[in-house]
């Protein structure tokens, strides 16, 4: 039983990794519309009941046109060869391709995959229920043996062959044998047809999620959450209060809970105007690849924002230092963007009944924050010699810098007048801010400082002093020194001088003198995005190691005086873990992201280098390694297979 469970284990890291991607079947979108009743693709027949739970109102399905979502895995043998060295190296010493096959083979009692070669692949679907079924290319030879193993095996599912693949009603979760077996079966030809008729096999994970269908089954459900809110973060604020928690006004509460409604309502708002997404996963060489696709419901305001043209002008990401471990740039039509969010936070506040003054409150900060962002834009964090998070820079392109100066100005009393400002409070980090304009100039262009302070009212009373000290060492000050030439402003935080980067906007040539340095997701994603990051794992963690580490020693140190350890302080922990991943991921290559919009359609797109994977893998090896350091001279069980044993007790 133990090396069963161990298998499903390491297979389910395999589903893992393929479950990061709900992903397009690409190939043909089946036309929406659910199959119910006496229309088209009706079901045949009410689903009998079976088990504890009654199937009165689950339906059968004849086509595809109901479908939740459809996700194919086009090679499978193909797929897990791709995905061998992600898993071997994440968990060292597991995880080769032989294994996972034979893991994978065993479920059929094929542990050498003989009815499943290369070019057979899967498919999964869900249907409203919700349940699911699999279907499984199968050589014709093996398909007797595969369904009697299975059968035999198979808890009261009844596996069977359809238009020439093995289907799985995957009834056993939601107790729907009946309802999946008969869909499963009835649309086995659909699925072949647009699932594995491709001339070539791509090793990869495919998929299209429906979202509109989706919504529109559950929409009821979802409205009563969100409209739940404030009672939760009542009953939340009550809870807290409690465990010894900041006590809050009850109508401060009541505010912030209304304000959190909204954001939801507005989210939601979006997710009603997504037609379908399409994705793929890939493993490349060892890398992980995602990329995605939305496509707006016909006519919506979405469709409407993703058709507006993009914003002329130039990267700015080379006025900075490009040294960050954290660097990004957009390009977004500003003026769209805003009379999107103006109609759908309209909607929303006019579904919760919020008047004037605050509907014009609200739209007026957020329409000052884009004020002072502008359509192009370009920032980078935690740059090497940071001793902070925040320490970076920004640059962007504003439409008008007097209206932007005004914005930053106003800025603490703009949020008090929304409530958002109550509702930091509400949640324990009240936030103030000064604005002081132009403490000192450089070259003719005033130079202006935001000072803000978060001050973590909760953790402050109730985390251990480490903690606290830690947070605020890691947050800094917050200051930044902000300052306009011409029309473009220009943020400096930390160790960054805001006079280097005045200088670089001033001369129009790039920071360092040199040819503008492209983000790693340029080069990955191509030109024309409308956003690219690059996200360098290793590099913010070692920012942060060396306060951890400190702030390991002094915890130990106050536990050691607590117990009236004899001998002085305790010495420093002989591994930092933070520190230990940083090193590891030194040189792994930064994780590259980028979003695109075009023909009226959003595109979305993350890399996970080869070198970050294998990175961890080291990380894992380290620590293992470390775990046997200290327990030199303890005997330790072990399994059968050579794996560790669970402690005693355990």
């Amino acid at each position: 039983m133990k090396a069963y469970l161990k298998r499903m284990t390491r297979m389910c890291a395999v589903v893992a990794c393929v479950g990061l991607a709900v992903v397009s079947w690409g190939q043909q979108s089946p036309a929406a519309g659910q199959t119910k009743g006496k229309g088209k693709g009706a079901a045949k027949g009410k689903a009998r009941q079976s088990g504890p739970r009654a199937q009165a109102n689950l339906q059968t399905y004849t086509t595809l046109d109901s479908a939740y979502a459809v996700v194919v895995l086009p090679d499978l043998q193909g797929l897990i060869d791709r995905l061998a060295p992600i898993t071997s190296g994440l968990f060292p010493g597991k995880g080769e391709a032989a294994e996972l096959k034979a893991d994978w083979g065993e479920n059929f009692g094929d542990p050498a995959m003989q009815g499943m070669p290369v070019g057979k692949g899967m498919a999964i679907v869900v249907f409203p229920g919700p349940y699911m079924a699999h279907f499984i290319e199968v050589t014709p030879e093996k398909m007797p043996a595969y369904l009697q193993h299975l059968n035999a095996n198979g808890r009261g599912i009844v596996y069977e062959e359809a238009a020439g693949l093995l289907v799985n009603p995957m009834a056993h979760h939601w107790n729907t044998p009946d309802a999946a077996q008969q869909t499963g079966k009835a649309v086995a030809a659909q699925v072949k047809q647009l699932c594995f008729s491709a001339a070539t096999r791509e090793p990869n994970v495919r998929a299209t999620v429906f979202v509109k269908r989706i919504v529109d089954q559950y929409d009821g459900q979802v409205q009563m959450l969100i409209g739940g809110m404030p009672m939760m973060m009542a009953m939340g604020q009550a809870n807290m209060r409690g465990r010894g928690g900041a006590p809050a006004d009850p109508a401060a509460i009541q505010q912030a809970a209304r304000m959190l409604e909204a954001e939801l309502r507005g989210l939601y708002a979006v997710a009603r105007q997504v037609d379908r997404v399409d994705a793929q996963l890939e493993f490349p060489d060892g890398a992980i690849r995602f990329v995605e696709t939305v496509h707006p419901v016909a006519g919506s305001n979405l469709e409407t924002f993703l058709k507006a043209p993009a914003p002329a002008g130039n990267d700015l990401s080379h006025y900075l230092p490009g040294t960050g471990a954290m660097r990004m740039m957009w390009s977004v039509n500003m003026e769209a963007a805003m009379e999107f969010f103006t109609r759908e936070a309209n909607a929303v506040m006019a579904q919760m009944n919020i008047a004037e003054p605050q509907r014009g409150n609200l739209l007026k900060f957020f329409k000052d924050s884009r004020a002072m962002q502008g359509d192009l834009m370009a920032f980078e964090m935690l740059l090497p010699q940071s001793a902070t998070m925040f320490d970076g820079a920004f640059v962007g392109r504003v439409k008008d810098a007097a209206v932007a100066l005004d914005c930053l100005k106003n800025m603490e009393k703009n949020m008090q007048a929304t409530g958002m400002a109550d509702l930091y409070t509400t949640m324990g980090t009240p936030i103030t801010m000064k604005f002081t304009e132009k403490v000192r100039e450089h070259g003719g262009v005033a130079i202006h400082q935001l000072d803000m302070d978060l001050a973590m009212a909760i953790e402050i009373k109730t985390a251990p002093a480490e903690q606290t000290a830690l947070m605020k060492q890691m947050m800094g000050d917050m200051k930044y020194e902000v300052a306009f030439v011409g029309n473009t402003i220009v943020y400096a935080m930390g160790s960054q001088k805001i006079e280097t980067l005045i200088d670089a906007v001033k001369a129009g040539k790039a920071l360092s003198g040199e040819p503008p340095k492209p983000l790693a997701a340029q080069t990955t994603f191509g030109p024309g995005g409308a956003m690219y990051m690059d996200f360098d794992l290793g590099r913010m963690l070692g920012v942060m190691a060396p306060m951890i580490d400190q702030n390991i020693n002094q915890a130990r140190n106050r536990a050691m005086a607590a117990r009236g350890a004899k001998g002085g302080a305790a010495p420093p922990d002989p591994l930092n873990p933070v520190a230990a991943l940083a090193s590891a991921l030194q040189g792994g290559g930064p994780i590259a992201m980028s979003a695109f919009i075009a023909n009226g359609q959003a595109h979305g797109g993350v890399v996970i280098p080869a070198g970050v994977i294998q990175g961890f893998g080291q990380f894992t090896r380290t620590m293992q390694e470390q775990a046997r350091a200290r327990r030199q001279g303890v005997p330790s069980r072990t399994e059968p297979d050579g794996a560790p044993a669970a402690p005693a007790g355990f």
